[in-house]
């Protein structure tokens, strides 16, 4: 963790469980408590309540009274905890936090936080007492797949299947994604994998073409081997070379940050040490119990490196492996890992996000989460990882 938060009471943390709960309809009471026991630095919620109840140092400091740089890395630790133990998709958990702020003095109006899923529900349950009453973008017409899985279809779009947390966190580790959202032409595939009793034996087997061909690390995940006529590195292959390397660091995504004057910065990299890269891959993408650490690329050839990630496509750079000399620490500038999920092929391109972690001060209404426009009630914003609210 990157550092453990003692409020004042047990109450102040309990508060905020109830809190996470309220947001999100259907996350048991223990699951809430456990990820804002972890959220706080915390093992777990026993560990927590433990800690509080005995002799422990004086309260932390709020949000406030700290750097920037230390906020970053409480959100960080926020956000991932929501993600990795209550199961919310990173967009939410992104926004959630925005409001949340269980670390600051100063919190804004929880109660004008509502969950993707929860605005989808609330259109979907006002078009079934109506069909007429409720405007849909062209003619887009929403329908309950199964509990906690609704689709919007359009004539002229593609649908877009919306998952309650409960489902998300039914969803494998390396087919959640970043979204509670899922375009059917293109990720939405992956919600016919992790639930194909709800669909048709062509969706099914659509949905195994797409990611035999699209993302091989995710298809051998998930049958437990590589695509036949698959040339390219495969997880058993990396995680043979991150057992030979157990002391320098394995990419688990590359991004590039931009300076306001969109200049080209540092490359940059989150990764795990060799050891835990295995522990990452044996878990099939799961990041529970383990500790990324981002850093900037150093060196005149900084460059030339990180594109040697990327010669061949097959390869993608996922066991390419650094040593300490070659990387610099940073703060955490994203809330997550990864940019999409674990051992998706964009997590080795060049690629960068103009995203960085929330703090209280950028509570502005913009494009999130990838949101697809459902109807009046809804806010309409861009096809885009989650940004600033």
């Amino acid at each position: 963790m990157s550092g453990t938060f003692y409020p004042r009471t047990i109450t102040y943390v309990k508060h905020r469980a109830k809190e996470l709960q309220a947001a999100f309809p259907g996350l048991p009471l223990t699951t809430a408590q456990k990820s804002t026991a972890c959220a706080l630095g915390f093992q777990n919620w026993f560990d927590c309540l433990a800690r509080l109840q005995g002799v422990h140092p004086q309260d932390s400091p709020p949000d406030e009274a700290i750097s920037r740089d230390a906020v970053l890395a409480r959100r960080y630790q926020q956000i991932r905890a929501l993600v990795e133990v209550g199961g919310l998709s990173r967009a939410d958990a992104d926004d959630f936090v925005r409001y949340w702020c269980p670390t600051a003095n100063t919190r804004p109006e929880l109660r004008q936080f509502v969950s993707l899923y929860t605005e989808v529900e609330q259109v979907l349950a006002s078009y079934e007492q109506d069909p007429d009453g409720e405007e849909f973008e062209d003619g887009g017409e929403p329908r309950r797949i199964a509990e906690g899985i609704i689709e919007v279809a359009w004539q002229t779009k593609n649908p877009f299947y919306y998952l309650s947390v409960a489902r998300m966190r039914q969803m494998p580790a390396y087919l959640r994604g970043e979204q509670a959202a899922f375009l059917s032409w293109e990720h939405g595939l992956l919600v016919v994998l992790s639930f194909p009793e709800c669909f048709a034996a062509p969706e099914r087997r659509q949905a195994m073409r797409f990611l035999a061909d699209q993302e091989p690390w995710l298809f051998e995940w998930h049958t437990g081997n590589a695509p036949q006529d698959f040339g390219g590195m495969t997880v058993r292959d990396m995680m043979q070379a991150a057992d030979n390397a157990p002391a320098q660091w394995f990419a688990l995504s590359s991004r590039r940050l931009t300076q306001r004057q969109e200049q080209w910065q540092e490359p940059i990299i989150c990764a795990l040490r060799g050891r835990d890269y295995v522990r990452f891959l044996q878990a099939r993408g799961d990041l529970a119990g383990l500790q990324p650490s981002w850093f900037a690329l150093t060196g005149p050839d900084a460059d030339a490196r990180l594109h040697a990630l990327f010669l061949h496509e097959r390869i993608r750079g996922a066991a390419f492996a650094y040593r300490d000399s070659e990387l610099r620490p940073i703060a955490p500038p994203y809330g997550s890992p990864f940019k999409r999920g674990a051992l998706f092929h964009e997590e080795f391109d060049c690629g960068h996000e103009m995203v960085a972690l929330p703090l209280g001060d950028e509570l502005v209404r913009e494009s999130v989460a990838p949101r697809a426009p459902l109807g009046k009630s809804l806010v309409l914003v861009s096809n885009v990882p989650a940004a600033r609210r």
